[in-house]
């Protein structure tokens, strides 16, 4: 059996597992351990911080897979790419985040009303968000090296298995609400960091920020591409989250 065999039946398996233990946490702990409130509150957030995550990547997960396999060079360091993936992400989670602070008045007046609860965990939305969005970007550079595997457990896996703990621990009364709500917000930072270790573990952690040698006509071209499928997919994301702030804006949690 070849490799991308190989791969492509362990990340199955893993997937599998996964939709098994999402199943068990969603379609059933979250219902007998959250009432109504907690849950609609849960899951706004997680919404709310998914979206945080597909705007602040500015279409940095296409663009590695396009433009990635043009600088492999492991003598040079790949021309800097990864670091350069990086400031655009960090540019994008800056702009979010000052985004998100900016209109706090004005989406807290929205939601105030019917789904008050949001407004005091609002900015749990950031950790959340900047967790997964960093993730979206690792598991897109590793894509690039066909290295599958290892981001399908940290988020199928590990982050579920996360999950299914922090629900036990609050269904036995060993954490508050409030705790529970915060770490389940925190725990999205796992995936990244896995991922990060894994990186570093295989010497592709490259935070030179000085290795960037991408010509101008290069970063013209990336540019452009990455504006363009970021604007295309813009529409597709919000639609997708907008059932959701919806209800919570015009029905509550």
């Amino acid at each position: 059996m070849g490799i991308i065999q190989k791969d492509a039946l362990r990340t199955m398996v893993i997937s599998y597992v996964g939709l098994f233990l999402g199943y068990l946490n969603k379609g059933f702990l979250f219902v007998i351990v959250l009432n109504e409130m907690q849950l609609g509150l849960v899951n706004l957030i997680l919404t709310v911080g998914l979206l945080f995550a597909q705007m602040a990547s500015l279409g940095t997960v296409v663009t590695a897979w396009k433009f990635l396999p043009f600088f492999k060079n492991e003598q040079k360091r790949h021309h800097g790419f990864f670091p350069l993936m990086l400031v655009i992400v960090l540019i994008g989670i800056l702009f979010c985040t000052a985004l998100a602070l900016i209109f706090k008045g004005s989406i807290s007046n929205l939601y105030l009303e019917r789904s008050p609860v949001f407004v005091e965990y609002y900015y749990l939305i950031l950790p959340l968000g900047i967790g997964y969005v960093l993730y979206l970007m690792l598991d897109s550079y590793l894509k690039g090296f066909y290295k599958n595997i290892v981001s399908v457990f940290a988020l199928e896996i590990v982050l579920r298995l996360a999950i299914l703990v922090l629900l036990i621990a609050f269904w036995y009364k060993w954490v508050s609400f409030d705790v529970f709500v915060t770490l389940h917000s925190l725990i999205y930072l796992i995936p990244a960091i896995i991922l990060a270790v894994y990186l570093k573990r295989m010497g592709e952690l490259n935070l030179d920020f000085s290795s960037i040698k991408i010509s101008k006509r290069f970063r013209k071209i990336i540019a452009q591409f990455t504006t363009y499928n970021y604007i295309n997919s813009l529409g597709s994301i919000v639609v997708q989250s907008l059932d959701v702030l919806m209800i919570a804006w015009l029905l509550g949690l």
